[in-house]
């Protein structure tokens, strides 16, 4: 059984709730050094210029969570 170590997941919608990015920050969670894409960061610029991210979903890095319904 895998165990999970660590799950960061970010979201920018934009005045219109439009989801114009889904994701994780970066390549690359272990090493800062190493990132070869920002993906956060090419988003938020993109948006804040009135441009589509040039990623609109980036692969979460992590385990995925699994919800129980509600009781």
């Amino acid at each position: 059984m895998s165990r999970c170590t660590s799950l960061l997941l970010t979201a920018i919608t934009t005045f219109t709730a439009h989801l114009a990015n889904h994701g994780t920050i970066d390549d690359n969670a272990h090493d800062p050094a190493a990132v070869r894409h920002r993906y956060l960061r090419d988003a938020l610029n993109a948006v804040l210029n009135g441009h589509p991210p040039p990623v609109a979903e980036a692969p979460s890095l992590g385990c995925g969570l699994r919800l129980r319904p509600p009781r």
